[in-house]
């Protein structure tokens, strides 16, 4: 144990996953991964990490729903969630995933040196400060939804308009 917090990453991008625990583990940081949300949830429930690191778009369990599951689970809520995603990037994703309760948002690629210093920031919001506040939006739980369903969409329409294009 090297006294920094352990980190769990969650992505399905197996490239992903070894940049961020490449670049963790240099900075001193233990690390854990799960390839979708699910495992994550359980891995976490069985061993609380200090702090989440995921991704949105992943199979099993995405980003969205990992958030939501975390943030109500007792044990779990005060752990802080950072969201780092290359393909829901809108401000309505970002949006979103704020008022789930993500402690920071991120959109990949990230500098090393600008993707560390938003790690720290978070983490310094917490270190000593023993419980915090959870943040969630007062956004009802029928708003959520909308949201999420336009998210769902957007990314669904995106990719149609690709497709139309590449044929």
């Amino acid at each position: 144990m090297t006294g920094m917090p352990r980190v769990l990453i969650v992505d399905d991008s197996e490239d992903n996953l070894y940049y961020l625990r490449t670049l963790l583990e240099a900075y001193g940081y233990d690390v854990e991964s799960a390839v979708h949300g699910a495992e994550a949830l359980a891995k976490a429930r069985h061993s609380p990490p200090g702090l989440v690191i995921s991704d949105l778009l992943m199979p099993v369990m995405d980003g969205y729903t990992l958030l939501r599951q975390w943030k109500l689970d007792d044990h779990l809520r005060n752990i802080p969630f950072v969201v780092y995603t290359a393909t829901y990037t809108s401000p309505e994703d970002e949006r979103l995933a704020i008022d789930l309760g993500a402690d920071a948002f991120m959109v990949k690629p990230k500098e090393p040196d600008e993707f560390m210093a938003a790690i720290r920031h978070v983490l310094s919001r917490v270190t000593g400060t023993g419980s915090r506040p959870v943040h969630m939006s007062e956004a009802s739980d029928q708003d959520i939804v909308k949201q999420y369903s336009a998210a769902l969409v957007r990314k669904l329409e995106e990719k149609t308009i690709q497709l139309e294009a590449a044929n």
